[in-house]
Order: C-alpha cells, then structure tokens, then sequence
C-alpha cells in the first residue's frame, strides 16, 4: 500500500514539475524565432504549446480541481520570475553599463515589455482553465478516447489563448488587421504543434501514467 502511494505521488510530482519547466522554459525563450513554413514562430511557443498536452496528462491523472490549483500556482511563479528578471536587469553592476553590450543582451533576453508579460500570464491562465474544463467534460460526458478529449480541448485552448494575448499585448498599438492574423496564426500554429504532441500520449500510456487515477465524474 505504501509504495503504490509512494509510486503515484512519485507520478504526480513528475507531471507537475515537467508542466512548471515547460511553462518556465517557454516564457524564456519567446525572443528568438525559428520559420516554419510560411511562420515565424518564436521557440518558446513551442514548448508552450507542448504545455497545453501536458496539462491534460495532469488532469487525466489527478483530476480537474486540483489541475486548477497547478494552473493558478504556476501563474504565482510566473509573476514572480516576470518581478525578479525585472529587477535583476534594473539593479546596478559596478562591472557593466547600462549601455554595454552584456547589459543590453540581458534585457534583449529577459526584459519583456511588461504589458506582454501580463498578456501572456492572463492569457495563459484563462486558456490553461479553459483547456482544462473542456478536457474534463469530454472525458465524463463522451463515450471517446483521451486523444480526442485533448485534440479538442488544445485546439480551444491555443484559439482563446492567442485572442486574448494579442489583444491585450497589442491593442490600441496595432490595427486590428494585424490583431486578427497574427492572432489567427498564433491560434493555427500551437494547434497543429500540440496535434503533434500526441505521441507522449501514446509513450505515457505505455508506461502507465493514463491511468484514470482520478475516478472524479461531472
């Protein structure tokens, strides 16, 4: 009895911590864009992307309740880490200038503008929720498998999250020409890189992390 105990809280710390760095890595790396096809797609939104399947994976395990307390934990760490690097980037340095060329990498890599950087965790966490829900509903009120619950429940998500991001980042700075496609691109890109993520689905089942642990229903 103790070691299945020990076993599935072993598991539950592993999705948690790989859903904490994939949140973490991807709001790090957002500078720098890789083409794919006819998109510029910044690097971080990959991995974010990637994020949205492994929330279910939380969910499927551990169930919808505390799914959105990890959601609401991991908004907490980003608005920490956003307050720190900001502060790290402002403090003085007796060994570079503002205007030398170590100081001025930093905040090319670190300083997001902080109107971004409060679209992205708004964004983040109605689209989290969102994805979330939606995930539970299909898999109590469906007669589907847990790869349609997620295929839908990322497409919604990746929809609402680069709506409410690109409109709070950039309105009022930018017409709403651009709104809707860069918008629209964000939406169409996370969704076809989270349909891509489908085989750690397949991997995890294998290894028995699909179990429904969780036997929560409505």
């Amino acid at each position: 009895m103790k070691d299945a105990f020990t076993l599935n809280w072993n598991k539950e710390i592993f999705l948690v911590i790989g859903y904490c760095l994939l949140q973490i890595l991807s709001n790090l790396t957002v500078a720098k864009t890789v083409e794919i096809f006819w998109l510029a797609i910044p690097i971080g939104s990959i991995l974010y992307a990637v994020s949205f399947t492994w929330m279910d994976l939380i969910n499927n395990y551990i169930g919808l309740e505390k799914t959105k307390v990890v959601i609401k934990m991991m908004v907490i760490a980003n608005i920490v880490i956003a307050f720190w690097l900001k502060m790290y980037i402002m403090l003085p340095t007796g060994e570079w200038s503002t205007d030398s060329f170590e100081a001025k990498a930093i905040e090319f890599v670190y300083g997001n503008y902080f109107r971004i950087t409060i679209a992205s965790i708004i964004a983040g966490y109605i689209s989290g929720n969102t994805n979330a829900v939606i995930f539970h509903k299909l898999k109590y009120e469906t007669n589907t498998s847990i790869y349609v619950w997620s295929i839908i429940s990322n497409l919604f998500a990746a929809m609402i999250d680069g709506i409410i991001f690109y409109i709070i980042a950039f309105a009022f700075e930018k017409d709403w020409k651009f709104l809707i496609i860069a918008a629209g691109s964000s939406a169409l890109y996370k969704g076809i890189i989270s349909l891509f993520t489908m085989p750690i689905l397949f991997v995890l089942k294998k290894i028995g992390l699909l179990r429904d642990q969780y036997s929560e229903e409505g």
